[in-house]
């Protein structure tokens, strides 16, 4: 499951949008997501960055800009709810 969230600020950097989408994403799960899926350019912004959350971040054609998905697979969330 994802949670997408979108913040068009362009004053904000890439991370910082991410941070907010995590902290929403374990507010309303109970969880930290595991994975991000993003445009590519907001990516590799995060990516250059050292204050960047310890998740897997994936660049996809079919995000587009200032959106971001956080979340996991459904393996993964199955596995989170089996534990």
């Amino acid at each position: 499951m994802y949670l997408a969230w979108y913040d068009p600020d362009r004053r904000r950097p890439a991370h910082r949008k991410l941070a907010d989408a995590v902290a929403a994403y374990t507010e309303k799960f109970g969880r930290t997501p595991a994975q991000c899926l993003t445009h590519r350019q907001e990516a590799e912004q995060i990516l250059a960055t050292a204050d960047r959350p310890s998740l897997s971040i994936k660049a996809v054609a079919f995000v587009p800009r200032n959106t971001f998905y956080v979340g996991e697979s459904d393996a993964e969330e199955a596995d989170a709810i089996a534990a």
